[in-house]
């Protein structure tokens, strides 16, 4: 097993790259780009997410986010 250097989660080898999970580097894409890791927005298009506010709904939607 293998731990993310982010959220310090142990996946197995085959699921981390450079040291981050997935669900990480997704993450980290969403706030960087608006865009998912497969360059979708919240309308599962190529428009990348703008406001702040779309950019937590698009984590939410793409379960980056925890629910309490």
């Amino acid at each position: 097993m293998v731990v993310c250097k982010i959220c310090k989660t142990e996946s197995s080898p085959n699921a981390i790259r450079l040291g981050v999970c997935w669900r990480c580097v997704e993450a980290e894409s969403i706030i960087d780009k608006g865009l998912d890791m497969r360059d979708k927005g919240l309308s599962n298009d190529s428009t990348p997410a703008v406001s702040a506010i779309d950019k937590v709904r698009l984590l939410v939607a793409r379960g980056c986010m925890r629910k309490v």
